[in-house]
């Protein structure tokens, strides 16, 4: 008999995001539709409009145990929402609401929190449906837990009942003090599907039998983006789960790069006017993009990467950050810049520059020499790589997680793109030498 169950993440009730623009309201948006709570009720009345079996929820529901007093009313309204329509729910306890999940469970009836005292614990459980399934779970009882919670796991394959496994876990991560658990063994545990929490970027998880992260159930930074939301699994029996993603979160992050190479000239308000139409139209690749599926999000915060080379870089990045405060809307949603992220550079008549005997001259002769890859660039490469290595092995840039580029053409990238903006910097420099001595004659 077919089951449908939905399965949420990382929730952080309580939690909000500190990146939205001040004056948002401006634009008819309030910061509270924004949060993870509004993503958790809205997704609590989806699930009973669609008549859901059940609901798993995968750890971390509460931020923190300072929040479970905010946190508690909208937990309870959820569940009882739930429970009102014969949808039971069923949680685990992650490392962030170790404390917090269950003391609320506790003070809200038929909440059911599996495997307390990071003990685990497998519940046959029939649904409203009539069919049966079984929920094996772990709870963290402490903030840290630097063993294999598998270790505790003793079960066996049942052929007439499903299995679904909920845990709260680092995955392939040795040494992790959040409950480390080595893949094989993960896959080796004779469990229908893992539905794990911990990780908010959501897996995959395809295949007949799904295993990995449900991911954070609204992106709750910009280094969260794309899809975020809960998972419906169709369970049609052991050995025949599908699993399909809602991205139903009503904040969305997204990425989208503009390249600057049409942007010429040193008209300031011009080029103003260029960037703005440019990062018009990347907004609207991301409407068209996450307007594609049966989801839209209230609102999207854009992180803009600006590409390409042109000879009004310096000009153009002067005034970018200005951008920072660009919101507009687009088919109901609204959209506002969270950050703009330079990776342009300019560009040069490298051959003119180069005729020279200044400083300009000798770097625009190496740059076009590692361009050209003429001779010699193999010595400078080969340097260049030494220094990667020993910035790397330097515990002191170790917690920048700097990885040194493995191939040639890659460090050759670096070096011509280095080597530009450092040119860019000369000119510059040489520039305004030459204004300030015409002004002294």
């Amino acid at each position: 008999m077919k089951s449908e169950i939905l399965c949420i993440g990382d929730i952080h009730l309580g939690r909000r995001s500190g990146k939205l623009p001040p004056d948002m309201g401006d634009y008819e948006i309030d910061p509270a539709a924004l949060t993870p709570t509004a993503t958790w009720r809205l997704v609590c009345r989806w699930a009973v409009e669609h008549n859901v079996d059940a609901v798993l929820l995968g750890g971390d529901v509460v931020e923190n145990a300072h929040d479970r007093f905010e946190a508690y009313g909208h937990l309870k309204w959820g569940i009882e929402k739930l429970l009102s329509a014969d949808i039971p729910v069923f949680a685990v306890a992650g490392n962030h609401d170790y404390d917090a999940l269950p003391r609320l469970a506790d003070q809200i009836p038929a909440f059911n929190l599996i495997g307390r005292d990071s003990r685990w614990e497998i519940i046959d459980t029939e649904l409203k449906n009539g069919a049966r399934i079984r929920i094996a779970g772990w709870s963290f009882q402490d903030q840290y837990y630097g063993e294999n919670p598998l270790s505790g796991l003793d079960i066996g394959r049942d052929r007439e009942v499903p299995t679904l496994g909920l845990l709260h876990c680092d995955l392939d991560a040795p040494g992790s003090i959040y409950g480390p658990v080595p893949g094989s063994e993960l896959d080796a545990v004779p469990v229908d599907a893992w539905f794990l929490g911990h990780i908010h970027k959501p897996s995959p998880l395809s295949g007949p039998r799904p295993i990995g992260y449900l991911g954070s159930l609204s992106g709750l930074d910009p280094g969260e983006p794309g899809e975020h939301g809960p998972w419906l699994a169709t369970v049609n029996g052991p050995g025949n789960i599908s699993v399909k993603h809602l991205p139903m979160a009503s904040l969305r992050w997204e990425r989208e790069e503009v390249e600057i190479d049409s942007l010429t000239g040193n008209d300031r308000e011009d080029l103003k006017d260029g960037l703005v139409s440019l990062v018009s139209r990347a907004i609207d690749r991301i409407h068209q993009r996450i307007t594609a599926g049966p989801f839209a999000p209230r609102a999207v915060g854009c992180r803009i990467s600006l590409t390409g080379r042109s000879s009004a870089h310096r000009l153009i990045t002067s005034f970018s950050e200005e951008l920072a405060h660009h919101q507009e809307s687009s088919g109901g949603i609204y959209y506002f810049i969270e950050k703009i992220i330079d990776m342009a550079g300019p560009s040069f008549d490298l051959a003119e520059i180069s005729r020279g005997t200044d400083p300009p001259s000798v770097l625009a002769r190496l740059i076009i020499s590692l361009r050209d890859r003429k001779g010699g660039d193999s010595e400078l490469i080969a340097s260049a790589r030494d220094i990667f290595s020993r910035i790397t092995a330097d515990s002191k840039w170790s917690l920048l997680k700097i990885d040194h580029p493995a191939d040639d053409e890659t460090i050759r990238r670096i070096m011509i793109d280095s080597g530009m903006k450092a040119l860019e910097e000369l000119l510059d420099q040489q520039g305004n030498r030459n204004r300030e001595w015409g002004e002294t004659e």
